[in-house]
């Protein structure tokens, strides 16, 4: 709803932000689900267990039908902007896995559950598992 609004009324929203955020702060308790406004998501989103938590930073760009499973952070570091940030489309996020920026994840991109992924991968269907996440082949 807070990005339909970001959508709605553009440089404004932050200012009418202010009357919505009592209804968001609820919202957040009880969905677990914490989407920055400014989050460029393309479409298609499917949150398998959302009582686990699901965190999307504001500079994220994300393509076309992502799956998260719960406990997904997208998260950066200070010094990332957005574009900095991108996952390409039919991406799948298991269970906890984290995603920290500044980085770039191809088209069909699999992250193993518990996975943390600190590079990046420009390749179309890959499978990242582990700390830090690599290639299932190269682990």
């Amino acid at each position: 709803m807070e990005r339909c609004g970001y959508d709605l009324f553009g440089g404004l929203y932050p200012v009418i932000r202010i009357l919505y955020l009592p209804f968001s702060f609820v919202f957040q308790i009880i969905s677990n689900i914490d989407i920055h406004y400014k989050a460029d998501i393309r479409g298609g989103v499917l949150i398998h267990h959302p009582a686990l938590g699901i965190v999307v930073n504001g500079v994220c760009i994300i393509g076309s039908n992502i799956t998260l499973t719960g406990g997904n952070v997208l998260g950066i570091n200070k010094s990332c902007e957005k574009g900095d940030f991108t996952i390409g489309n039919d991406c799948n996020l298991g269970a906890n896995a984290t995603i920290i920026g500044p980085l770039k994840l191809g088209d069909k991109i699999k992250v193993g559950a518990n996975a943390c992924v600190v590079n990046s991968y420009t390749d179309s269907e890959l499978v990242l598992v582990g700390v830090p996440a690599k290639p299932l082949e190269n682990v």
